[in-house]
C-alpha cells in the first residue's frame, strides 16, 4: 500500500515495508541501535541467522499472516531514503508487550494490536512525521477490522531517539488514553 498525504505543507510517501524495502529501515539516533536487527519487542530469535536476516524473515512471514506490520514514510515521492519508520503487530506476537501487561496487571486486548516502535529522522522532528504515520497505521489497521490499539510510550516528554513509540505527549494528542496513569511504564490506548 502507497499512501500519500498533504501535512504542513509537505507532501509525504507512505509505504508498507516488505522485502524490497526491508533495508531502508533507518536507525533510531543511537548509533548503537538498528531497527532492522532489534528482536526487543519480538522476543524470538532462532540463532541460525545472523538478527537482520531474522528480522527480515520475521516480517515477511508474519506479514504473510496478517498484512504489512510496519511502515516507512519519505518526505516525497522521489526521496531515496525514509524520514521515519514503524512498527506494528498483533499484541499476541510481542512477547515483550505481553510481559508489560502481565507486570502491569492489565488483560491483554482481545484481538489487539499495538504500535512498539516509532522512528523520526533528526531532519524531520517537530514536522508532524510521527503523527502523520500514525495516523495512517490506525486507517490502515482500521480497515483490517481492528478496533483496539496500544503503544507503550515513556512516561517522560522525550523525543523519539530516546523512547522506541516517542513520548506520551504524542499518544495522548491522538486520541490514546493510558490505562495505567500512576505507572512508569504506561500503556496507552485507542478504539478504533
Amino acid at each position: 500500500m502507497v499512501e500519500y498525504l498533504l501535512n504542513k505543507m509537505a507532501r509525504y510517501k507512505i509505504v508498507d515495508i516488505d522485502e524490497e524495502n526491508f533495508e531502508l529501515i533507518p536507525s533510531p539516533a543511537s548509533r548503537y541501535f538498528s531497527c532492522q536487527e532489534c528482536f526487543y519487542w519480538i522476543g524470538k530469535k532462532d540463532g541460525r541467522l545472523d538478527q537482520k536476516q531474522q528480522k527480515r524473515k520475521w516480517f515477511l512471514k508474519k506479514g504473510s499472516l496478517y498484512g504489512s506490520l510496519g511502515k516507512l514514510l519519505f518526505p516525497d515521492s522521489k526521496a531515496k531514503e525514509a524520514a521515519a519508520f514503524t512498527q506494528f503487530a498483533p499484541v499476541q506476537e510481542m512477547s515483550t508487550a505481553k510481559l508489560l501487561y502481565f507486570k502491569e496487571r492489565i488483560n491483554l486486548p482481545k484481538d489487539g494490536w499495538c504500535i512498539t516502535c516509532l522512528t523520526v529522522q533528526k531532519p524531520w522532528r517537530k514536522q508532524g512525521v510521527a503523527r502523520s504515520l500514525v495516523q495512517s497505521v490506525l486507517r490502515d489497521l482500521k480497515k483490517r477490522g481492528v478496533t483496539t490499539v496500544d503503544a507503550y510510550p515513556s512516561l517522560k516528554n522525550v523525543n523519539l531517539s530516546q523512547a522506541p513509540a516517542g513520548p506520551v505527549d504524542l499518544w495522548l494528542a491522538l486520541g490514546f488514553k493510558v490505562l495505567n496513569p500512576d505507572s512508569s511504564t504506561p500503556i496507552v490506548r485507542k478504539k478504533l
